[in-house]
């Protein structure tokens, strides 16, 4: 896509989660997460494949166990996770896909994300 974004306006149009532009999905000037994305359009790939696929639901991070469609939310690298396994790694409080920030593909609540990682993003820039 050509299209530019604020770091703090970078957001999926479907689930409202924060994206990273290494790990968005651009479609019609709109960006989504790679979950989203997928349940939505599909991937190139797939266009040829029946859209239910028959054993073909992935695990859950969290739990390591199966996730189906119905019970998936878009996790840390728009990785479906269970609902109620979307918690924070540092404090386990449950996390709305909306509130969640990510960090080495695990989900935080901001106060702990902010806590543990404060600054990480800002190493390259210059101190002034």
């Amino acid at each position: 896509g050509g299209v530019d974004w604020h770091k703090d306006c970078l957001t999926c149009k479907t689930c409202s989660k924060k994206l990273d532009a290494a790990l968005m999905e651009e479609q019609d000037n709109e960006a989504y997460c790679k979950s989203c994305h997928r349940k939505a359009f599909g991937g190139a790939e797939d266009e040829d494949k029946p859209k239910v696929v028959i054993g073909g639901a992935k695990n859950c991070p969290r739990c390591n166990l199966v996730v189906t469609w119905k019970e998936a939310v878009p996790g840390p690298g728009g990785v479906d996770w269970h609902k109620d396994c979307l918690s924070c790694k540092s404090c386990s409080k449950k996390l709305d896909v909306a509130l969640m920030e990510e960090q080495d593909s695990d989900a935080y609540c901001k106060s702990c994300h902010r806590r543990l990682f404060a600054g990480v993003e800002d190493e390259d820039k210059p101190k002034v």
